[in-house]
Parts: structure tokens; sequence; C-alpha cells
């Protein structure tokens, strides 16, 4: 199925995050006991897309143990993330954690924008600040440092759209 078509916005808008985001002026914010409604948005554009109801089993399978009300997706535009998150896929983040508990996928937040990355603790005490493609280089920081990075969320889940 077509993440657009899935999601009820508007093609273009999923891919360049410009023009009219909705397809259609109906959304979905009811929330009730078999769903929820989780925002999509994308850390490189402003926008976002609030309503798209999701099973709570759906939810629990893919990101067990989070507080729904604290998930939301996230859009992949680029490339820095592949092969583990390629281009048009979505991450489900944990806006709650925003501290580094353990390596994973993080989204920080700087003065240069916003970036999905991984981030890993060495054995020397430093941390990994790195995309998965080896394109982009890694930048290491001392303990120190890494309280002064504005962690936004871990990612918990990765929602891939692939085609049949």
């Amino acid at each position: 199925m077509n993440a657009a078509k899935l999601l009820g916005v508007n093609p273009d808008w999923l891919a360049t995050g410009r023009g009219n985001m909705s397809s259609t002026k109906e959304s979905v914010s009811k929330f009730d006991d078999e769903s929820t409604s989780i925002e999509i948005s994308n850390p490189s554009h402003s926008k976002s897309i609030k309503g798209i109801k999701l099973s709570l089993a759906w939810i629990r399978e893919k990101a067990a143990g989070a507080n729904p009300n604290q998930l939301s997706i996230v859009f992949i535009d680029d490339d820095s993330m592949s092969p583990t998150v390629t281009q048009g896929d979505f991450i489900i983040i944990n806006s709650n954690i925003r501290k580094f508990s353990n390596d994973g996928i993080y989204i920080i937040n700087s003065n240069a924008g916003s970036f999905i990355k991984r981030i890993q603790k060495l054995v020397d005490g430093t941390y990994l600040i790195k995309s998965d493609n080896p394109s982009y280089e890694p930048q290491s920081i001392k303990a120190l440092d890494l309280s002064k990075i504005n962690i936004a969320g871990k990612a918990v889940s990765i929602w891939a759209e692939k085609s049949a």
C-alpha cells in the first residue's frame, strides 16, 4: 500500500514537505480503548500530520513498553541512516527518552537543525554520533559534552514502506 494513501495525505507533501499536507479535509483525532492517534513529523520541516489512527495492539507490538501518548512517528527524507532506515521509511520515536540510555537511534536537536543519528558509547567513555551510511563522517564527543546535546527522543521501531 502506498504510504500517502495509508496516511491519508497528499503524496507530493509526503515526498517533499511542500504544498498542502492533507489530501482531504477529514482527520481522525478520536481516542478510544482500541486505538490512538499519533503525530507524524519530519525533523527537517516544521509540518506534522496529526490524527493517524493506529491500533493499540499494533503500537504494543512495534513499540513494546512505550506509552502511546509519548510516541511520534518521524518521516525519513534522506539517506543518512541507510541501510538501517531508508528514505521514505518512518521511525517511531519515544519522546519521553530525553537522555542517552543505551546505544541506539536518537533524534538530536541543535542550532544546525534536527538530525536522526546513532549514538554509541565507546569503551574509553567517549560517545560516537554517527550515521549508518558510511558516506557521512561520525563525530566523537566526551561524556561531559553529551549532556549538552538536546536529545528529543529515541527510536523504538522502524516502519518501512516496501513495495510489493
